[in-house]
């Protein structure tokens, strides 16, 4: 038995389409929380056909299968981790090239050194095999142990939440639901960027839409945020139901198949869904018709950085392989594209997620591309608030194509969550800072409580004016199927939840109180 796998692993080409677990597995392990395996399997399964491809290349060159796959790991290796091992030498620079051009000429050393006899070949597969299984094996297993377990673990957001209980006639109008990332409200922009965003909060309203100038978002992350507005509930119980404290891919999935989603797929409508390179919005398993220019996922582009593909291709600003210009042509290309959608005559339900004005910080007001270097050059107020600038302007402009549409629609604009502060938005790495350090939100009271969750709040009902807008996402589906679907969903509380920290994302403390003092008092009176 032994002799037999010894012979089989001294001829099989195994080793090339092993390395490519190697490069997926340890990424997805350090996201497996926050990301769902369906993200990474795609770019497995690239990596699986780019092996593939260098076999066959290097068969027809080199006349022999085993010096074949010994080639396509060598070069396979160079491409995915010699940028890698060059960062240990230096930042991007020619000392950085330099060291990659000599990880090249080691790699072709390699090469040219391996055996051809017939024995050393056979001995040169047999190692070549047993070191691929050896370095990737263990964690590949360890990882779809820890997956099984995970997703044993994880509730069906179909199981938690409640179905929506309204109904679609022939008068129900469309429904566009507008979300800008880390978009502040009126308060926050005033006391923490000197911006006064007033006039564009007067356009809104000049268009029919209710503006809540003090809104506040239900909790302080997308994926929480976004999970408890789609199924216009609470998140206690997917909490209590899927048992790990850190574990946010319930919440992804919650958004990705939602009530909201569902209602609106049931009741044929189509729907689009303009994502974003982010885990949270990058997909959706229900929707019709996806708008994601560039669609390279967060994962996708976390294991891609690492390649020299990458550091090649951003020499030449080509697409799709530098974040930051893919970003660029992103976001304009999503707004214009949507605005051919608000001319479109059939029934629909839109979902735009908006990375904007969320970092990173590549268009000015105008919506031009800026450079790194003018990124670092300005002020982090001044770049974030030119994001604003062109938001505001890309969205009144996609506003008013919805307005002089076919078709009536309800309007739903509103942030996720409000930026950072300053002093703890390492996450931006705005010239290349290290990451903020850990922060216990339970202890930095209500100032910054304000700043992380105050959020653009608008709402308008496909009749024209409206007089209402909620003061957190909670009851957006609430008002509007109740209102334009018959609907009967119940209106919920509005409170405000903080998390401890990072450690600890999904034990909240109620913080309505300091934020909205008003909102308590009334509800008591009630």
């Amino acid at each position: 038995m032994i002799e037999r796998v010894k012979g089989w692993l001294e001829q099989a080409p195994l080793a090339p389409f092993v390395l490519p677990f190697m490069v997926v597995v340890p990424f997805y392990q350090g996201n497996r929380l926050r990301s769902p395996i369906d993200d990474s399997l795609p770019t497995l399964w690239v990596l699986l056909v780019f092996a593939l491809l260098l076999v066959f290349i290097f068969r027809v060159i080199l006349k022999d299968l085993r010096l074949a796959a010994i080639f396509a790991v060598i070069w396979t290796g160079f491409f995915t981790h010699g940028p890698t091992i060059a960062d240990y030498v230096a930042e991007i620079g020619w000392k950085h090239w330099a060291a990659i051009a000599v990880l090249g000429l080691l790699a072709f050393d390699v090469g040219r050194r391996l055996p051809r006899e017939e024995e050393k070949l056979s001995k040169a597969m047999l190692w070549t095999n047993v070191g691929a299984l050896a370095l990737t094996l263990p964690t590949t297993l360890l990882a779809v142990y820890q997956t099984v377990e995970l997703e044993m673990g994880r509730p069906d957001p179909q199981d938690v939440f409640a179905q929506f209980e309204a109904e679609a006639d022939e008068q129900s109008p469309d429904v566009w639901h507008i979300v800008m990332d880390r978009y502040a409200n009126r308060a926050v922009f005033a006391e923490a960027y000197d911006f006064d965003n007033t006039p564009f909060l007067n356009a809104l309203r000049a268009r029919g839409f209710a503006v809540e100038d003090e809104a506040f978002s239900n909790y302080q992350i997308t994926a929480q945020s976004l999970s408890s507005t789609l199924n216009a509930d609470y998140l206690d119980r997917l909490i209590e139901m899927q048992g790990n404290d850190l574990d946010s891919v319930p919440q992804i999935e919650a958004v990705r198949a939602s009530q909201a989603s569902w209602f609106f797929a049931n009741e044929d409508y189509e729907l689009v869904f303009a994502s974003t390179w982010a885990d949270i919005s990058h997909t959706h398993d229900l929707a019709d018709r996806f708008v994601n220019p560039r669609p390279v996922s967060q994962v996708q582009r976390g294991i891609l950085d690492q390649s020299l593909i990458s550091r090649i291709g951003k020499l030449f600003s080509l697409p799709y392989v530098s974040g930051r210009l893919d970003q660029c042509y992103r976001e304009p290309a999503k707004f214009a594209e949507l605005r051919q959608i608000a001319g479109e005559p059939q029934r629909k339900y839109v979902f735009a997620h908006f990375l904007i004005p969320h970092p990173p910080y590549v268009l000015d007001k105008d919506g031009v591309c800026k450079s790194r270097q003018t990124e670092i050059e300005w002020t982090r107020k001044r770049n974030f608030i030119e994001q604003v600038e062109y938001s505001n302007t890309q969205l009144l402009a996609l506003i008013d194509a919805i307005l002089a549409g076919p078709r009536p629609a309800t309007i739903i604009l509103q942030g996720d969550e409000g930026p950072y502060p300053a002093q703890y938005a390492g996450d931006e790495q705005f010239r290349s800072t290290p990451l903020a350090p850990k922060l216990s939100w339970a202890n930095v009271g209500p100032d910054l409580w304000r700043e992380k969750t105050g959020i653009l709040m608008a709402v308008r009902h496909a009749e024209g004016e409206t007089d209402y807008a909620p003061a957190t996402p909670i009851n957006l589906y609430p008002l509007v199927l109740n209102r334009d679907f018959n609907g009967k969903l119940p209106v919920r509380p509005e409170r405000n939840f903080i998390f401890r920290d990072v450690t600890k994302i999904h034990q909240w403390t109620d913080v309505t109180e300091q934020l909205r003092p008003s909102a308590t008092e009334g509800q008591a009176a009630e």
